[in-house]
């Protein structure tokens, strides 16, 4: 009897344990970044006094090249829940935060610009939180044309690569890989396609919609920026 107890004891210590280091990691800043101790603090200080009723954050931390000064370019990206916008398209909104070394803790963090949408596709009921391949709504796009070139950009960015050949910003970019970073509008209201190259740099494809489909038909690319964050 009395080993048993001594058992249940330990396994309910144990229990504890585990319970109390998940909620660490749970708050714990995402990888990526190098922070300082004092860095974490102070965003997570800043947070709550900016959304007191919301639980705190695991925030993404990415990190730039220095500036001439030598200061450290540092952000913050959090991610609100997902909710479903059409089946199966989820969309979330999402802040981004720039630090600097000046003033308290807590006030050493300000927002970027109003906050973003971004959305994925997720086939179960509950869209959760976004992955890290989510894409960034830059212009409002309706929900099923925003859905239709989700599904079907890899075509898209295949035939795009003709229309980037015959174009002097582009060419140089045309064999590199690209990932699908948001979605935007032309001036004349047409949906442009926002792609990363993996050799740094981007490309704007528009895109005409026949019915249900789209074809790629324009192109449009910058060279990478020098001290271009890395990150989200």
């Amino acid at each position: 009897m009395a080993a048993a107890l001594i058992y249940n004891r330990r396994m309910n210590v144990t229990v504890l344990r585990i319970a109390a280091l998940s909620a660490l990691l749970a708050l714990a800043p995402r990888a990526g970044a190098q922070l300082s101790e004092a860095e974490t603090d102070s965003f997570y200080r800043f947070y709550r006094g900016l959304h007191p009723e919301v639980r705190m954050p695991s925030p993404a931390f990415s990190t730039g090249a220095r500036e001439a000064k030598g200061k450290r370019q540092l952000s913050a990206t959090v991610d609100g829940k997902g909710q479903r916008a059409v089946l199966p398209l989820c969309r979330a909104p999402r802040e981004t935060f720039d630090y600097t070394p000046h003033g308290r803790p807590e006030q050493r963090w300000r927002a970027r610009g109003e906050p973003q949408q971004v959305i994925w596709i997720h086939h179960t009921p509950q869209c959760g939180t976004p992955p890290d391949d989510a894409v960034r709504l830059l212009a409002p796009v309706a929900d099923m044309d925003a859905l239709r070139l989700l599904q079907q950009y890899p075509e898209l960015l295949g035939n795009a690569r003709l229309l980037m050949a015959g174009n002097t910003s582009c060419s140089p970019l045309r064999n590199n890989s690209f990932r699908l970073t948001g979605l935007d509008r032309a001036p004349d209201g047409q949906n442009v396609l926002v792609f990363d190259s993996s050799q740094g740099g981007t490309a704007r494809i528009a895109t005409r919609k026949s019915r249900n489909e789209f074809q790629a038909w324009g192109a449009s690319c910058e060279a990478p920026r020098r001290g271009r964050q890395n990150g989200r």
